[in-house]
């Protein structure tokens, strides 16, 4: 038999497609599976930490305190303000606690002076109030409605949930990028920020929880719309800091006022800050 050799088209060494589909592909391939991972293990955490004991969670959130990072502060306050400040937080704080209905972790609470309009649970069980948003509050009902709401995360335990998360992206991030990787770093943080945040519903509920439980405190609920009020009628800039950890203020303003009428809570007067 006489063979008759074939004429090549083309060059076998270099593919006929893009050199960079291959590429995409795996690339695609490896996003779409970190995120599926990603959202099957966050909606496992979802279930799993609203059940861990009080134990536990103390546990958890004292592992959490050295890796804290506190809210940078302005220099310059008077010490003895501050902890006149620090004990008027604490007190209310503790009042609130006694006579919540739902069981609450160790929590701590202290004054920070800072220029933006917050409030904020950390995951560690530390509750900041920052100097600006201190300063609107003409009441200690306002204050402690607002001390309330954070508490609320607490009650149900949504700082675990934040915790849970951050734990998983860490997971993921070292399985599939390794410990020391640069991306890894990159993703976690900017991924770790997102996922410090509270989301709409973990919101509406801590404010639902904060209104009972300041009913529960004081035998009315004066102070829960006009801390709200006070902060919607800034025309400082950094009132809008507060948009970025909490939903838009009027919303939340007509869902207190709905829930509000809905329990047909009544109003009274309101005690000063300085007042026991």
């Amino acid at each position: 038999m006489r063979y008759n050799p074939q004429k090549i088209e083309g060059n076998l060494n270099v593919t006929d497609q893009f050199p960079l589909k291959e590429l995409f592909v795996l690339l695609a391939g490896f996003i779409g599976i970190f995120i599926a991972a990603y959202v099957i293990l966050g909606f496992a955490v979802e279930l799993i930490m609203p059940h861990i004991d009080l134990k536990t969670e103390n546990k958890l959130m004292k592992l959490m305190n050295s890796s804290a990072s506190p809210t940078k502060e302005i220099a310059g306050i008077p010490i003895g303000l501050r902890q006149k400040n620090d004990r008027l937080l604490e007190n209310v704080l503790r009042k609130l606690i006694s006579n919540s209905s739902m069981s609450l972790p160790e929590i701590k609470i202290r004054y920070v002076n800072n220029e933006t309009i917050n409030a904020y649970a950390h995951i560690d069980g530390t509750i900041e109030i920052h100097s600006a948003l201190f300063s609107k509050m003409s009441t200690e009902n306002e204050l402690a409605f607002v001390i309330a709401h954070e508490l609320g995360h607490y009650a149900y335990k949504d700082n675990l949930k934040v915790l849970g998360r951050k734990l998983v992206l860490l997971f993921l991030g070292t399985t599939f990028l390794g410990a020391d990787n640069g991306l890894n770093k990159m993703m976690l943080n900017t991924l770790g920020a997102t996922e410090s945040k509270f989301n709409q519903v973990q919101e509406e509920r801590a404010d639902k929880y904060a209104i009972e439980l300041l009913n529960k405190t004081y035998g009315h609920i004066g102070g829960a719309n006009s801390s709200f009020s006070k902060i919607l009628k800034t025309n400082e800039p950094e009132a809008l800091y507060v948009f970025s950890t909490h939903p838009n203020p009027s919303k939340r303003l007509e869902t207190i006022s709905r829930e509000i009428n809905l329990k047909g809570y009544k109003v009274d007067k309101q005690l000063s800050l300085n007042e026991d």
